[in-house]
């Protein structure tokens, strides 16, 4: 079984606003680059350079089964050097954001690197880039978990970093209104943003001093919590009613709604609602945890009965689509703040298996998204006529799911 090392950590509450600020800088190209790499990739090399849909699936399914296998390998290490070596989160980030650059511009940029041929630069590209965002990733949430040691710090926290995050989804999603003048240079101007972007938050990162003391605990232990296994189902569920729409929605706009050239509105329609609202989430959920579930529960049933309306769309109604997208919008707050405020909460003062939680959280999004996108991408290449019923018919009953069970999980807490 494999072992970890993080038993007590000291706390460093954010002293002012900069600090925390300089944290949460990184969330704007953690996000930039995770938008292009979940959401343009399989249209990227289906329409560029004419890989089937079925081969696209199959090499992002191999290669986030090989980012699920090195997640908890990545925590371990991750663990050793900030322990044994005593080496700084802020330098592990910063050296894995030099690997991240390149990974980006290789999955993008497939023509500057004519030794390879297209397939071999998407496995290639893939893999680079999910490893090194893995790294940065980790360290980031974990980092988040420092920061704060009440339920009012974790929501503070939560709410800046996923503030970050949606600003860097707003810039990703613009930007093929910024680079629509380079036509077919649009996506290495993306690659260059994108490491300016990662090269200032690294500069910018604070340095967070954390004291670990040194000794073996198991790395699965958190699985042994009834609270936290049962919490996991959910964003599983959750996840994979999010990541569904978000793979096809390219598919949805171009080929359905046939109006490609909306889609940067739509999306940026989209998180800027979710920008607009997001401290008026924070304000109504600064409370106890019961009650930020009900009010979970609650923004899920909104996001439902709005976006199902995509699901009785005609394409000749796209501009129907506008009002939803900043109707769902306004729900997304909520979905991105409550998950990593509970895990915080479950871990409490008690830091002693920080990494472990956030690598079985980061692995259940992967798996959510691996499942989402495999599903979604191989129904399309077989019946293209379901391109609806994939997009908004199963998402939302997904999130029903998740609602339910979220109505027994508040009795699981109470315990």
């Amino acid at each position: 079984m494999h072992k970890l090392s993080i038993v007590s950590t000291t706390y460093i509450i954010p002293a002012n606003i900069i600090t925390l600020l300089q944290y949460c800088l990184l969330g704007i190209p953690l996000a930039f680059v995770a938008l292009p790499l979940n959401l343009n990739i399989a249209d990227f090399y289906f329409r560029n350079f004419k890989i089937d849909l079925a081969t696209i699936a199959i090499i992002l399914l191999m290669v986030r089964i090989f980012d699920l296998v090195f997640d908890p390998f990545i925590a371990i290490c991750c663990d050793y050097l900030l322990g044994k070596k005593n080496i700084s989160p802020k330098l592990i980030i910063n050296l894995a954001g030099i690997g991240l650059i390149f990974g980006f511009f290789i999955l993008f940029n497939p023509h500057y690197f004519v030794v390879f041929n297209k397939k071999s630069c998407l496995i290639i590209g893939l893999m680079l880039t999910y490893f090194c965002f893995n790294i940065i990733a980790i360290n980031f949430e974990a980092m988040a978990m420092f920061l704060a040691n009440s339920n009012a710090d974790r929501i503070r926290v939560n709410t800046y970093k996923e503030l970050s995050v949606l600003l860097g989804i707003l810039l990703a999603s613009s930007s093929p209104l910024i680079f629509a003048k380079f036509a077919e240079q649009q996506y290495f101007y993306l690659s260059l943003l994108f490491a300016i972007l990662l090269l200032i938050a690294m500069i910018a990162l604070p340095q967070i001093k954390i004291n670990i003391r040194q000794e073996k605990i198991n790395f699965f232990i958190t699985l042994k919590q009834q609270k936290f296994t049962y919490l996991l189902v959910i964003l599983l569920i959750n996840g994979i009613a999010t990541a569904m729409p978000a793979s096809i929605l390219l598919f949805y706009v171009t080929d359905f709604l046939q109006q490609q050239q909306m889609l940067p509105i739509f999306l940026g329609s989209y998180f800027l609602t979710a920008i607009f609202f997001m401290p008026l989430w924070k304000n109504l959920l600064n409370k106890e945890m019961i009650r930020g579930i009900n009010i979970w529960i609650t923004a899920i049933v909104g996001a439902v009965i709005t976006f199902i309306c995509t699901f009785f769309l005609q394409p000749q109604q796209y501009l129907w689509f506008l009002p939803i997208c900043l109707a769902c919008g306004l729900f997304l707050g909520v979905d991105l703040i409550m998950p990593p405020t509970i895990i915080a909460n479950l871990v409490g003062n008690n830091n002693n298996n920080t990494s472990s939680y956030v690598a079985c959280y980061n692995i259940v999004n992967k798996v959510a998204i691996l499942l989402a996108s495999f599903v979604a991408l191989n129904a399309l290449h077989y019946y293209n006529n379901i391109l609806p019923i994939i997009y908004a018919l199963l998402p939302c009953i997904l999130k029903i799911i998740v609602a339910i069970m979220l109505q027994f999980y508040k009795k699981i807490l109470k315990k």
